[in-house]
């Protein structure tokens, strides 16, 4: 069992380009270099708050898909940048965790299909390139922008028993 206690960590991921030898990739890349020292220490999956996916069912929104396809949600980039794909496995099982705590929580949320955005896939590749670790994607709460508003869902992961 991993008793290493998994962070919040907010990413901002910079140029859709992924020019991973620039500094902001460098450093995106930092973080999870920093946080996970070993593989023993990596998370069985992340559940990934999106700031490029605002909720539209009056609270919370949550990924479903087992296999989530790609949502190329910028336009005037190069043509290799429509061809990126992410291909880490999402996680139903774990979603519907996260929405039914949510739920017991009294924090309004709704399981949907929703693709990897570029505000998932782009730090991911530049995190955690070898997309081995399922990812179920949460959206902003369509309620509130509020950024402490975003922090209780966390919260309540961290003190339910899991």
């Amino acid at each position: 069992m991993n008793k290493f206690r998994q962070p919040v960590v907010a990413v901002s991921h910079g140029y859709i380009g992924l020019d991973t030898h620039s500094k902001t990739a460098k450093n995106v890349a930092d973080i999870f270099n920093k946080i996970y020292t070993s593989d023993a220490q990596l998370s069985k999956r992340i559940l990934f708050l999106s700031a490029h996916w605002e909720g539209h069912s009056n609270g919370i929104e949550i990924s479903k898909p087992a296999a989530p396809e790609m949502f190329y949600d910028y336009s005037g980039f190069p043509a290799v940048s429509y061809e990126l794909v992410y291909g880490a496995k999402g996680d139903s099982a774990f979603a519907t965790r996260v929405n039914d705590l949510l739920s017991q929580s009294s924090i309004a949320s709704k399981l949907v299909e929703r693709p990897y955005d570029h505000g998932t896939f782009v730090p991911m590749f530049l995190t955690r390139p070898q997309a081995d670790i399922p990812i179920v994607i949460m959206s902003a709460n369509d309620r509130t922008l509020n950024a402490k508003a975003h922090f209780e869902p966390s919260r309540q992961f961290v003190t339910k028993k899991r």
